[in-house]
């Protein structure tokens, strides 16, 4: 029996980790995996700091961290084929690449411009196999690209055509097309797409190629060409002398130079003193090129996606050069990206202008009200003082003793007849003289009632034991004229003497105000 319970004991101890095993692996079967990391290389035809690179990769870049967040690891490299020659530069970017990336797994490489397309079609299966390509560039960059070889991305056609037309329709007078470019291979290609593609043009413009001669003689015949003629600049990566050049700071110098109007299809090129052209916008095709990206690293096959013709291409002119050369904006396309657009004085400063207009309204019906209300208080002070006059008048002239008082309680006029009455003069009555006038026994009591009754504005009357008079005194409420309410006191004076009453007058009303 206690050998089994042993062995009972020593079963049980050897389950409880299995079990625990298992409790923790079904919890973590119930855990979704976390996505794994995604790695995505931009390989770049030319360097780093060019216009439209700096935007194509910004474009992409942002598009891709949206989506994946700290999922993505974003590489970029770039092939300077502007300034060293192609060949070589294939070579020493093909060991760097080699070493950079043995250790890292791609997950898609966005290849932008025919110089960075040509280097993965050469070494793309030996360096990263396997790995899905996106295109990106013109309808020139998959032009030595095997046919059935998987690759996928959108390019912008570069119709030629069109920019003529946009030059004709600006410029109807125009009688000759002066057609630049380089030396280089991917310069004649597009120049022989040129011819191609403006050869219907013919029979309405005269077209002149200029394929030959350095950048410094494109120059020059820009700067001598005659009325009546337009400059279309294609590309001029190299010239005839073997120079290998920026496309750009020459379109650049021509424009500057050129005394007739320049036209170009790339729409960063617009700004550096050309009109314009029918374009591709990098900011749209990059977009594009991340959007694709974005399908493979979710799953989709390479297969699956074929190349897409962009809709980038956009009609895109500068507002300063339409200015400067006089050409009719009504004349542009439906559509048409104006740029550089310098803002007019009521969209610069229309707040600014709004807040003034404002001020000012506000100013004139501030000031148009002190006006009237001073109008109004001068209108007042007239009417107060004839009123003033009249009450005088009748006063002074009245067979009674009147006196007033203001908000003070002080005394502020006596009639003629008081100070006939009393034989004392107007200064020695007003404020508190007329106390003076009461006998000393009563001045106190007298003085506290017609306070008292002031104050709670209520009827009064005080009597003099010793001289036997009698003071009445009564409010009356009047018409209400700024910047109070005025009320009258009625008082009635009494006078006794040696027994007999005589009434010596009453008083009429007296104006008090009350703010």
């Amino acid at each position: 029996m206690l050998l089994h319970n042993k062995q009972r004991k020593l079963c049980i101890r050897s389950l409880v980790p299995l079990v625990i095993v298992l409790s923790v692996s079904g919890f973590a079967a119930d855990v979704p995996a976390a996505e794994p990391q995604r790695a995505v290389l931009a390989l770049y035809g030319s360097r780093p700091d060019l216009p439209s690179n700096i935007i194509v990769d910004e474009i992409i870049r942002s598009t891709l961290e949206r989506e994946l967040g700290p999922r993505l690891d974003f590489y970029a490299e770039f092939l300077d084929t502007a300034r060293w020659p192609e060949g070589e530069t294939q070579i020493a970017a093909h060991d760097f690449l080699r070493r950079r990336y043995a250790k890292i797994k791609l997950s898609v490489i966005i290849a932008v411009a025919r110089p960075a397309i040509n280097f993965m079609r050469i070494y793309g299966d030996e360096l990263f196999l396997g790995v899905p390509i996106v295109a990106y560039g013109d309808s020139d960059a998959l032009r030595d690209w095997e046919q059935g070889r998987p690759i996928t991305g959108t390019l912008a056609k570069v119709d030629l055509s069109k920019t003529a037309e946009l030059i004709l329709r600006l410029q109807p007078e125009t009688r000759e097309i002066l057609v630049i470019s380089g030396a280089s291979d991917s310069d004649r290609w597009r120049l022989s797409e040129a011819r191609r593609q403006l050869d219907r043009l013919e029979k309405k413009v005269k077209l002149t190629y200029m394929d030959t001669g350095s950048a410094q003689d494109v120059v020059r015949t820009a700067a001598r060409v005659p009325d009546g003629t337009v400059i279309l600049f294609l590309s001029m990566y190299g010239d005839s002398a073997r120079n290998k050049l920026l496309s750009h700071e020459v379109l650049a110098q021509i424009a500057k130079e050129a005394r007739v109007p320049v036209y170009n299809q790339t729409a960063t090129n617009v700004g550096l003193g050309i009109v314009g052209g029918v374009v591709s916008d990098p900011e749209i095709l990059g977009l594009e090129t991340a959007q694709i990206a974005l399908r493979l690293l979710r799953g989709e096959r390479l297969q699956d996606l074929p190349i897409q013709e962009s809709k980038s291409t956009v009609s895109m002119v500068d507002w300063r050069q339409l200015r400067r050369w006089g050409l009719d904006e009504k004349r542009l396309p439906a559509g048409t990206v104006v740029r550089f657009r310098e803002a007019s004085v009521w969209a610069s400063y229309k707040w600014y202008m709004i807040g003034g207009v404002v001020l000012i309204l506000a100013e004139t019906l501030l000031i148009f009200g002190l006006v009237w209300q001073r109008a109004r208080a001068k209108r007042a002070e007239t009417q107060l003082r004839e009123s003033e006059a009249r009450f005088r008048l009748v006063a002074n002239t009245a067979p009674v003793m009147i006196w007033t008082a203001g908000t003070d309680r002080k005394c502020s006029y006596v009639n003629k007849t008081w100070l006939e009455f009393t034989g004392r003069p107007l200064e020695a009555e007003l404020g508190d003289g007329w106390v003076e006038g009461v006998h000393p026994d009563d001045s106190n009591r007298c003085h506290q009632t017609y306070t008292e009754a002031f104050n709670r504005r209520e009827s009064f009357e005080m009597h003099e034991a010793k001289r036997w008079r009698v003071s009445l005194g009564s409010r009356r409420r009047c018409t209400k004229i700024q910047p109070g309410w005025y009320f009258r006191w009625l008082h009635r004076l009494l006078h006794r003497h040696h027994g007999t009453e005589a009434r010596r007058g009453e008083s009429r009303h007296h104006w008090a105000q009350v703010d």
